[in-house]
């Protein structure tokens, strides 16, 4: 019948989460910024700990006499996964997220909702200059409704 390989479906999620954090932190797939903000960065290291995990026998016979070696290398990716979720240091994050970020959160989120409702919003983060170009376009619209 179905052969059912646990350790390729493992391998797989691993290989999705580690790909999709990939593309995010390099700057790749753009949109999920306004959906998601910093939870994807996590991927990368939850993917890394689906594939590690997947060779757990590997792992439990060659640290046989230290078992809690491969359960500090879990631990490690586990933390590094939830601190990229929770709280994410700025060197994971790709240079125009950080770029967006210096700016007050009613910037940010007057940001948000004309990528949203404007699907060449991605032609305002190609530099720093940009950037800055776009944030100011949102203090002055913000000047004049006063």
């Amino acid at each position: 019948m179905f052969d059912f390989n646990t350790q390729l479906l493992i391998q797989a999620f691993g290989l999705i989460f580690l790909g999709l954090g990939l593309a995010a932190r390099l700057g790749y797939w753009k949109k999920w910024f306004w959906q998601l903000r910093g939870s994807i960065y996590g991927y990368i290291p939850f993917g890394c700990l689906f594939i590690l995990y997947s060779y757990d026998e590997a792992f439990r016979k060659i640290f046989a006499p230290y078992p809690w070696v491969t359960w500090i290398l879990y631990g490690v990716f586990f933390a590094l996964g939830f601190w990229f979720t929770v709280s994410p240091p700025s060197f994971i994050k790709p240079p125009w997220v950080r770029w967006i970020e210096k700016y007050p959160e009613n910037i940010i989120e007057a940001m948000r909702n004309e990528a949203k409702e404007n699907p060449e919003w991605e032609s305002h983060i190609k530099t720093e200059a940009m950037v800055d170009v776009w944030a100011k376009s949102f203090k002055i619209r913000k000047a004049r409704k006063t």
